[in-house]
């Protein structure tokens, strides 16, 4: 199942504009006084996965929004390399 953009946006302040796993901005247009609508998380090849969810540490939940390297990182497989 896909779900497109959280339900929640984090608060706005300075932690919020950071990745929580990376520490990267996360380009979030909620934290960045824009509408919802215009943020990249709504983009239709975002998905949100139990993965992605589980991938937060749980003190960092609801704190600031994902960014989308990843997002990206923790649903798509990783390369494989070549068999010789």
């Amino acid at each position: 199942m896909t779900m497109h953009s959280p339900s929640h946006h984090a608060p706005c302040n300075a932690e919020a504009a950071h990745c929580p796993l990376c520490g990267q901005e996360n380009r979030c247009a909620v934290t960045a006084g824009r509408e919802p609508a215009s943020c990249w998380c709504f983009a239709p090849d975002i998905e949100f996965t139990e993965a992605v969810k589980a991938a937060i540490p749980p003190a960092k939940r609801l704190t600031a929004c994902l960014c989308a390297d990843c997002v990206v990182r923790l649903t798509r497989p990783a390369p494989t390399e070549p068999t010789p």
